[in-house]
């Protein structure tokens, strides 16, 4: 096999080399490693998605440290069914390099910083940094009781909001498919300003304050140009402490579209594109600058090291300058379209009476503790595949014990030695029957579940539709045939001890990102 060497690079460690980096990480931390794999129909062999090492509670850990199976799965989609297993380093090799793998001495060094990071942050990642959206429904999975109880609060937090008119001190910001993420502020160690990705707050602290930091930490190609960008022009807004936001566009991705008989400005960080008319004052805005980005997180602390995240993000006392169009990511319905009526309003009401009374009930036991991983891979499983989230609980723990079986004879099926007597099938044999005989002896603690878990994805379902009736800046899909008018992301909510989680539609969401012909990977 042929060695080439890389630069210590994160996202090269996320995308192309993350075998190297998850073998060294899984050698300096005696932590198993595994992959997300999938079967190719068309190639007619098992393709590598993913490379990490196991960590607990169904998470996992790769070069951007600590995240769990679910938000991987959100990074880096796929059409069919994947899987995660257990995997030998020359298994993992042969699935990852074709005669051409990376020397070790790079990943190793920037295994040691992940490692270092966890030791001393992952508790404060955990409360705060770099926060992890989850969506509301999970929460069933993730919290049991209390969070079915937190989903409901949220849900009736957005409806008291658009029983109001959708104000612009709402409790609902939209989720803006921008791309890359960036950081930018002052550094409280030296009052210097700094822009940067997701590294600031890595142990080393990959703060860029010069164009020279951009060669020290590697930065190449597309995302280069735009911290230089961002280096040069953010600095007169006159940010004090940190902010987050997402990267809408800079001059030179602004494209012209007819949309809906309008001459609009495009830009498409992401999955998702954006139209502005040209003749509108945000599209004369636009025009003007040289680049565009939605901020939507806070940080605070003294230290890069102590900060703590807080979602939203106050821009108005920002400087103004036409070269950098930005805004929060409030959701603002300054029109009113959102409202509503009273008898949309009974109905949301009337639903979480009904959610609230199943909940007193239920019995969360049997989707949550070890399960709940599982339970929200397999719900991802079924949007791939096009499916209902959840249709009637029985068909749901039906499907679940099959697509369980097939996950589990997937991992047989890359086993050197498929005897079933050998230890290792027998091994996941035995997985196979204790999950059946699981789900059978718990059938009614999963319905109970599972029909509040279907209640509170209706009424999100019924605030979206709500929400989207605000199209200030339109949402497209960029195909092979032209643009089509789709909805936002989603939205994210607030609540009021500063948690947040996402209201998104995910089988449209899910649909489009398989879809849309995509101009930025994140």
């Amino acid at each position: 096999m042929r060695f080439r060497e890389i630069r210590e690079n994160t996202q090269d460690f996320l995308y192309g080399d993350c075998p190297i980096f998850a073998i060294a990480l899984s050698r300096m931390s005696g932590l198993p490693l595994q992959a997300m794999l999938d079967y190719s129909d068309e190639l007619d062999t098992t393709v590598l998605i993913h490379a990490f090492v196991g960590y607990k509670d169904g998470l996992v850990i790769d070069a951007n440290g600590v995240r769990s199976i679910e938000s991987i799965e959100d990074d880096y989609p796929v059409e069919d069914d994947p899987y995660v297993t257990d995997i030998s380093e020359q298994d993992l090799l042969a699935l990852g390099y074709d005669g051409n793998c990376p020397t070790m001495s790079n990943a190793n060094k920037h295994a040691k910083k992940v490692l270092a990071d966890l030791k001393e942050n992952v508790t404060e990642a955990a409360e705060g940094k770099n926060l992890h959206l989850e969506h509301i429904e999970d929460l069933v999975f993730l919290q049991g009781a209390s969070g079915a109880n937190s989903a409901l609060q949220y849900i009736n937090s957005v409806r008291d909001m658009l029983e109001e008119g959708g104000t612009v001190n709402s409790s609902v910001t939209v989720k803006w498919d921008g791309a890359p993420a960036i950081f930018v502020g002052t550094d409280p160690a030296d009052g210097k300003f700094f822009v940067g990705t997701k590294g600031v707050f890595s142990k080393t602290g990959k703060l860029v304050k010069s164009t020279a930091d951009l060669d020290k930490y590697g930065y190449e190609g597309g995302l280069r140009d735009k911290l230089t960008l961002a280096l040069k022009l953010l600095p007169s807004l006159g940010i004090q402490g940190v902010l987050q936001g997402d990267m809408m566009y800079t001059k030179s991705d602004l494209e012209t579209s007819d949309i809906d008989g309008e001459s609009s400005w495009i830009f498409q960080p992401n999955t998702i594109a954006y139209a502005v008319p040209k003749t509108s004052e945000l599209g004369k805005r636009i025009a003007a600058s040289q680049m565009g980005i939605i901020f939507h997180t806070t940080y605070t602390g003294d230290s890069m090291e102590s900060m703590q995240a807080s979602f939203g993000a106050d821009v108005n006392s920002l400087n103004k300058t036409s070269a950098v169009w930005f805004d929060d990511a409030t959701y603002k319905d300054l029109s009113g379209q959102a409202s509503l009526t009273q008898q949309e309003n009974k109905q949301i009401l009337q639903g979480l009476n009904a959610a609230a009374g199943a909940l007193k009930t239920a019995d969360f036991t049997a989707v949550s503790g070890d399960y709940k991983a599982l339970m929200m891979q397999y719900v991802n499983a079924r949007i791939r595949r096009g499916d209902t989230q959840i249709d009637d609980a029985q068909s749901f723990a039906q499907d679940f014990t099959q697509w369980y079986n097939d996950y589990i004879q997937k991992e047989i099926a890359k086993l050197k030695n498929q005897d079933p007597a050998s230890p290792a099938v027998k091994k996941r044999t035995d997985k196979i029957e204790a999950q059946n005989k699981f789900v059978g002896d718990n059938m009614t603690g999963i319905a109970s579940a599972l029909a509040v878990y279907k209640d509170i994805i209706a009424l999100k379902n019924m605030l979206i539709n709500k929400l989207n009736k605000v199209d200030s800046v339109k949402s497209l899909l960029r195909t092979d045939t032209g643009y089509e008018v789709t909805n936002p992301e989603g939205f994210v909510a607030i609540g009021s001890d500063s948690g947040a989680v996402k209201l998104v539609d995910r089988m449209e969401f899910s649909k489009n990102n398989f879809n849309a012909v995509k101009n930025w990977s994140k």
